[in-house]
């Protein structure tokens, strides 16, 4: 009977492996691999609880880009997984559809469109409570933003994680985080191996290039996304 449920369990990962489209992060991720060793060394997904991770920084550091590659990296260790972008802008006037994505990746699109804000909030209650999940929150700045995806913790059921990406921990300690990680900027070397990667296409400027590089360098002030040239696609 175990061996026949290890197996049983085994097949599903990988099952889960083969179906799970991976987030795009984006290419030339200068410190990516060291976040990731960082943030699954602070967290444990086998706990019998809902685990919070809280990965917070100032804007433009790159907390949404860690965490799609957190996701893209564990996910495949949960029944259902949803990573919900941009929450703060979205929440002002787009509720419903923040409900039916959440909804649609819990049940892998295996559901009935819901019609209103209280039906989706009901059905997203009921699932979370069912199934093993890992979600995202990208990009929220106010906990009456989660109202009405998952206003608690309370609502999920055990082995479950939440990732928030925030700007200040403040928030993450009101929801209940009990794992947080903050975000650095680049230091001054990463910095410049960043923006001569999207400028020069190598690892270091020339040297006639090099007080313009750390110019610009300088102008960013160690955030990724200041980087005129790689603004789009680093962390």
């Amino acid at each position: 009977m175990y061996e026949t449920e290890v197996a049983k369990e085994i097949i599903d990962i990988i099952m889960r492996r083969l179906n799970n489209q991976p987030l795009n992060v984006g290419k030339n991720i200068i410190g990516i691999d060291v976040h990731l060793k960082k943030l699954k060394l602070l967290m444990n997904t086998e706990l019998n609880k809902v685990s919070v991770v809280g990965i917070y920084g100032v804007g433009g550091a790159g907390k949404t880009t860690i965490a799609k590659a957190i996701c893209n990296e564990i996910s495949h260790q949960y029944e259902s997984n949803s990573f919900l972008r941009n929450i703060k802008e979205r929440s002002k006037s787009d509720i419903l559809q923040l409900q039916q994505e959440l909804l649609h990746g819990i049940l892998k699109g295996k559901f009935s469109r819901i019609s209103n804000i209280d039906e989706g909030t009901i059905m997203i209650k009921r699932c979370l409570s069912s199934n093993r999940v890992l979600v995202v929150f990208d990009d929220v700045d106010e906990l009456k933003q989660l109202e009405y995806l998952a206003e608690e913790k309370d609502w999920f059921e055990s082995k479950s994680t939440i990732i928030l990406t925030f700007r200040d921990k403040q928030g993450l300690a009101q929801y209940g985080a009990n794992i947080s990680y903050e975000v650095p900027k680049l230091n001054k070397e990463e910095a410049v191996e960043l923006f001569s990667l999207w400028a020069f296409k190598q690892n270091l400027p020339e040297e006639v290039y090099k007080n313009l590089s750390y110019s610009i360098v300088d102008y960013a002030n160690g955030l990724p996304l200041c980087n005129p040239l790689s603004s789009n696609t680093t962390i």
